[in-house]
């Protein structure tokens, strides 16, 4: 979604030296509109009187000027006397704002606004003392002309000052970006043991109850929980993926595709790598220019293979880029991670020899969580033992190769 949006800013070309020039001629055409209306209120009345109404005139104009007016226009025949009252009020009014625009508007304001208020502020001075030109001149012009010449003037005067402010729209495009929320599924096969409650929320099994499968708990709470995930999906897209080595299945939820099924959740797999897993999926998305808000992780902890990318590296990462790794655990307070397999995984050897021939037998043994062990392989034929191998584990996840050779 792009918000578009404009600003207009002013950047008027005047700092030190100038500004405080500005400063002085405006000091100067207050001073004297000012003494000007001193001078104009003073006739008919004495200097005392004056001042005071000079006084009244500057901080309270607007108020007084209000007054007037209805007075003015309640009461018959006080219109005339009211003009000239009227007349002050509204200059001292003028006076009074120019000169909050020329020296108070900078205190507290952006440097913009500060190097704009004395320009403003000569502006309006000007325009004043064109209007006070045209009232007195005495040139054989008619009515209109005359107003369309001081309209003119004041026009000049107006794109001069705004050329000297120098505008500038600066128009703002906002372009939001959905994030992505990975809700990483462990689906090895440490999460068929049976060792959840059949409730879920429940923290302990208890003594009559038959327990259920880590992925099978799992199941059921992200579908009592698929309410909350398309409320996520307001927000983010969600995708809900597993993993067991690589990363496998997947479904995406998206602002316009809410009702994705879930993947198919079956703890198949052989072995996890954690680490692997969540690198890989988010670089999925990385390639792809999309900017990955979280990751959930849900499992059991039985990281149990080698790992290109160790997970605690991946999440130092993932959290140093803005990426907060939330985990889930599933299964007992047993120490999963304390896991250890050995599995012959294919045996190779012919069917049938001749007697008093070579017999070659060959094997690969699947080590998984015995780093820094001894394994011995025994090959035997009854009771004979015909050959043995001796390995040192230096890796989480070892395929060790194992050959002997029996004459019969």
């Amino acid at each position: 979604m792009d918000i578009l949006a404009a600003t207009l800013e002013f950047h008027p070309p005047i700092d030190g030296m100038w500004r405080v020039v500005l400063w002085v001629a405006v000091g100067l055409g207050l001073l004297w509109e000012a003494a000007s209306l001193l001078r104009w209120i003073r006739r008919g009345r004495s200097s005392a009187a004056a001042v005071w109404m000079s006084l009244a005139a500057l901080p309270a104009g607007p108020v007084i000027a209000i007054v007037v007016a209805l007075y003015g226009a309640m009461t018959p025949g006080a219109k005339r006397r009211t003009l000239p009252l009227l007349h002050a009020c509204l200059w001292g009014s003028v006076i009074l704002a120019t000169g909050a625009l020329a020296f108070l508007v900078p205190v507290g304001t952006s440097a913009r606004w500060s190097r704009g208020g004395p320009i403003l502020a000569v502006m309006i001075l000007a325009i004043i003392w064109s209007l006070r030109a045209y009232r007195r001149t005495t040139s054989p012009v008619g009515r209109r002309l005359k107003t369309f010449l001081l309209a003119l003037r004041i026009l000049v005067l107006l794109l001069l000052g705004i050329t000297v402010l120098r505008p500038t729209v600066r128009r703002i495009r906002t372009e939001r970006i959905r994030g992505w929320v990975l809700v990483a599924v462990d689906v090895s096969g440490s999460m068929r043991r049976r060792d959840m409650p059949a409730v879920y929320t429940d923290a302990t099994l208890r003594d009559d109850e038959e327990p259920v499968s880590r992925i099978q708990a799992v199941r059921e709470a992200l579908r009592d929980q698929r309410r909350a995930i398309e409320y996520l999906a307001d927000q983010a897209d969600v995708e809900v993926l597993t993993f067991s080595d690589l990363p496998g299945a997947s479904a995406e939820l998206t602002e316009d595709k809410r009702d994705a099924r879930f993947p198919p959740l079956a703890a198949i797999g052989k072995v996890t790598a954690i680490g692997d897993a969540l690198a890989r999926a988010a670089d999925l998305h990385t390639a792809r220019e999309e900017e990955v808000a979280a990751i959930l992780l849900i499992s059991d902890g039985c990281n149990n293979t080698v790992d290109q990318f160790d997970p605690q590296v991946v999440a130092r990462r993932k959290g140093a880029a803005g990426v907060p790794i939330y985990t889930v655990g599933v299964g007992s307070e047993t120490v999963t991670g304390a896991t250890r397999t050995l599995t012959v995984k294919d045996l190779r050897s012919p069917e049938e020899v001749q007697a008093f021939n070579r017999l070659p037998v060959a094997a690969t043994i699947e080590a998984i969580g015995l780093v820094g062990r001894e394994v011995k392989v025994t090959c035997r034929f009854a009771d004979q033992v015909v050959g043995q191998e001796t390995h040192k584990i230096t890796r989480r996840y070892a395929l060790l190769p194992v050959k002997f050779v029996h004459v019969p």
